[in-house]
């Protein structure tokens, strides 16, 4: 699905200066560290959670990956 108005504000590029931290995730199973970036732009803020590469909670991310797909990543 192509969303117009996604494309009208990534047209503008006017994003502003990321606002970013790290935080605890609370899963019921695993808990992990993971990065927090929030890329404003217009009346959009982009969400990013990401762990450092190589980290322990890189590795319980993939792991969480394959329960819900039930493949390797």
């Amino acid at each position: 699905m192509i969303s117009e108005r996604f494309r009208r504000l990534w047209a503008r590029h006017d994003v502003r200066e990321p606002e970013g931290g790290s935080i605890t995730v609370n899963h019921p199973v695993i808990g992990m560290w993971l990065n927090r970036d929030k890329l404003p732009a217009g009346e959009v803020i982009l969400v990013l959670y990401y762990p450092d590469q190589g980290a322990e909670s890189a590795e319980k991310l993939r792991m969480l990956a394959t329960l819900t797909t039930g493949s390797t990543v």
